[in-house]
């Protein structure tokens, strides 16, 4: 059953109607953000929230007048009945089931924020079934869509051809709960912080021909975890022709940053979360470009508004992520064996022609 807000909506009655009504499924953590951009699009009107957690439901149901869901099946269907245009899921992705069937039966596009998945296998499960449903599935991955960061993708010339790159990845630590657990998260800091990093990482370099990585279930030497998930990784990515990347990331600070350094044949690239600092090899002065806040969550928002407008049917989801999760898949294998793995491999293991 639905809880309605007190707070203020997005305009009147007549101000709402040639908007898209949209559901966010999850207030933490990234949510947070997208509740900011949704409210700040002039094209969308928030129809629903679903939140669990009663402490983070609570600061927010004062200055929302939309239904509150505990249940995020009941979201889906009660507000699939009134109209929805469009579903923004935050949610880990071992919460998938409570949101997925009922959107494909209301024929509702999806966009979920990374990763959208545990496993290859578990992702093929899910692109597969929006793909028969001919639903739109789109993940949020500010790598794709943020005109900030497409400078690196479009703008090869800057750089030039990608020779090597280092990442550092710091995010809030894990004290138990979904992310401490092995069996619900399905990993640790790999998986649900450095997503989008390893995605930058192919789209940049291509599919690794082989991933080795070390992972400790604490970022905090003389602790003893409550937990079995990691904390702290590093990998080491090898591309063809020699070209090398190393990825690191902990959990151990108070909220979430990072800092990825590109060095290409021209230029290197310096990127952090608000700003890219390009400095070419040649001598000229380095040029520096800011990056707006909600860059990234209202880039993939607007795609998303795009598909569920038709406005570009093509903008699908593809399987983009089954590359990414390989790659993943392929860290964790490497700290259980102590040896290089084959991302490769593991696609083809589940039948599947890279993207990449």
């Amino acid at each position: 059953m639905a809880r309605r807000g007190g707070g203020h909506g997005q305009g009147g009655t007549a101000d709402r109607m040639n908007r898209l009504r949209t559901a966010l499924l999850g207030l933490a953590d990234r949510g947070a953000d997208y509740l900011d951009a949704v409210r700040a699009d002039a094209r969308l009107v928030l129809a629903a929230v679903g939140e669990t957690q009663s402490a983070v439901r609570r600061r927010y149901e004062a200055e929302l007048d939309v239904p509150f869901y505990e249940d995020h099946r009941s979201l889906v269907v009660e507000t699939a009945r009134k109209g929805l245009d469009l579903l923004i899921v935050t949610l880990p992705p071992h919460r998938t089931y409570e949101w997925l069937e009922p959107a494909v039966e209301a024929g509702v596009p999806v966009l979920m924020t990374p990763p959208p998945a545990r496993t290859v296998s578990e992702a093929r499960e899910r692109i597969a079934r929006m793909a028969a449903a001919d639903r739109p599935f789109l993940l949020a991955s500010c790598w794709r869509y943020e005109p900030f960061l497409r400078r690196i993708h479009d703008g090869a010339e800057w750089v030039g051809e990608p020779l090597q790159a280092n990442v550092y990845i710091a995010s809030a630590h894990a004290a138990g709960g979904w992310r401490g657990d092995l069996q619900r998260a399905g990993g640790g800091a790999l998986l649900h912080d450095a997503y989008d990093m390893i995605d930058f990482l192919l789209e940049r370099f291509g599919l690794p021909a082989s991933v080795c990585a070390r992972c400790g279930t604490t970022a905090e030497p003389g602790t003893v975890p409550n937990y079995d998930t990691e904390d702290a990784a590093s990998m080491l990515l090898a591309f063809d022709r020699h070209r090398h990347a190393v990825l690191t990331v902990v959990r151990a600070t108070a909220g979430f940053t990072w800092h990825a350094r590109l060095v290409g044949t021209r230029a290197v690239a310096d990127i952090l979360p608000h700003r890219m600092t390009v400095t070419p090899h040649d001598g000229n002065r380095p040029r520096t470009y800011r990056r707006p806040r909600l860059g990234p969550v209202a880039a993939g928002l607007s795609v998303a508004i795009d598909v569920a407008t038709g406005t570009s049917p093509a903008a699908r989801l593809g399987d983009r992520p089954l590359d990414v999760l390989a790659v993943i898949e392929a860290a964790y294998l490497s700290a259980r064996t102590g040896e290089p793995e084959s991302p490769q491999r593991l696609l083809e293991r589940e039948g599947v022609v890279a993207s990449l």
